[in-house]
């Protein structure tokens, strides 16, 4: 079995509404935080970006918060922002 997830939009647990999207570093890690919390386990197989319109200007640190989340262990492979 293979764990794939997503991230950006920010998703109101309560109401089980998507509220806006945050790709900053912070959200990011609160997002992979919320999804092993949800999925009941240690790390994500793959963990996948979820908008195709994100500036390529601010991809670096999508990128560097992802590589430090598989350093950590709680990812195993991604895939970012693609152009």
């Amino acid at each position: 079995m293979v764990i794939a997830t997503k991230f950006n939009a920010v998703f109101d647990e309560t109401t089980r509404q998507v509220t806006g999207a945050d790709a900053s570093p912070d959200g990011i890690r609160r997002a992979c935080e919320a999804s092993l919390r949800r999925l009941q386990t240690d790390y994500i197989d793959l963990y996948q970006f979820h908008d195709n319109g994100y500036p390529v200007a601010e991809a670096e640190p999508v990128r560097d918060t992802l590589e430090g989340l598989v350093q950590a262990g709680k990812g195993r492979a991604y895939n970012g922002p693609q152009y």
